[in-house]
């Protein structure tokens, strides 16, 4: 069963896409929408698109805390979960 939920369950690539559809389109401006989806495409789809989104989590590693990183929430401090 606990391996049918992690099949099934989305990757980052497909909830940006449920944003867009579900929230974005209903309550933003086409130019937010694109704003939206070009910096989602070139950014965080290219680097975690195909990640289960219960796999992502933030890096916990050294360097991050000491720029800070982690505490901004950068995209930068993600990675997939390596536990």
């Amino acid at each position: 069963m606990a391996k049918a939920a992690a099949r099934a369950a989305p990757t980052v690539k497909e909830l940006r896409c449920k944003f867009m559809e579900d929230y974005s389109r209903q309550r933003n401006k086409p130019s937010t929408q694109e704003g939206y989806q070009s910096v989602s495409d070139r950014s965080i789809i290219l680097m975690i698109g195909k990640i289960k989104v219960q796999d992502v989590k933030p890096r916990c590693d050294r360097n991050d805390e000491e720029d800070g990183a982690q505490d901004r929430g950068d995209v930068h401090a993600l990675r997939p979960y390596q536990g």
